[in-house]
């Protein structure tokens, strides 16, 4: 699936990773195929 993603839920089995989730405000994820290859190019930015 291409395109930009909008982070709006999730969850872990980690306490630690939990905490890391809390302070996230806004995170986004954007991927593109490299041309003549497989690979795709994943980009994302996050404000805490």
């Amino acid at each position: 699936l291409l395109g930009k993603w909008i982070f709006y839920a999730a969850t872990s089995d980690s306490e630690e990773q939990l905490k890391e989730l809390k302070t996230v405000h806004s995170f986004w994820v954007e991927q593109t195929p490299i041309p003549d290859s497989e690979d795709m190019f994943s980009r994302f930015g996050l404000k805490a």
